[in-house]
């Protein structure tokens, strides 16, 4: 982890810098044994990669593994919910950036992969749950309350 903060810190300051500083201060599981796809952390270090990729390739599988196991302990619950904590601070961002890297980087994944669909309101909070039914119906022709299949 020391390796990735370090890579952090010398980034440039602006949005990438501050959702990679934000995700791996607040869910330092991102980078832990914990975490099945930390390989591509290792493959991501060093390489310019805007944070986008960090939040769709690593941390949105990361949550969907979590969501979808079976039997979760007291922390993996608690981990979920500061993941979608997370996710709903920079959905209410000032900065467009940031507020587009916890959509397009994360939730556009998120609405594409969980099954069912519906399944997304048990875990986004307000904000990030608007920016999701967005996402299902312009991007994937759900209905936004239902969020069947038009």
């Amino acid at each position: 982890m020391i390796f990735i903060l370090n890579f952090v810190i010398k980034m440039k300051p602006g949005f990438n810098k501050y959702c990679l500083n934000v995700l791996f201060n607040k869910i330092p599981e991102i980078d832990s044994d914990l975490n099945p796809y930390r390989y591509i952390l290792k493959e991501y270090e060093g390489s310019g990669l805007g944070c986008y990729l960090y939040y769709e390739d690593i941390f949105c599988p990361f949550v969907l593994e979590l969501i979808n196991k079976n039997q979760k302990t007291v922390h993996e619950k608690e981990l979920i919910k500061r993941c979608f904590l997370l996710i709903e601070e920079l959905s209410n961002h000032k900065s467009f950036e940031v507020r587009c890297v916890a959509k397009i980087g994360f939730l556009e994944r998120l609405v594409a992969e969980i099954i069912p669909t519906k399944r997304i309101e048990e875990y986004v909070l307000p904000k990030s749950l608007e920016l999701a039914r967005e996402i299902g119906f312009e991007r994937y022709g759900f209905n936004p309350i239902t969020w069947e299949k038009e």
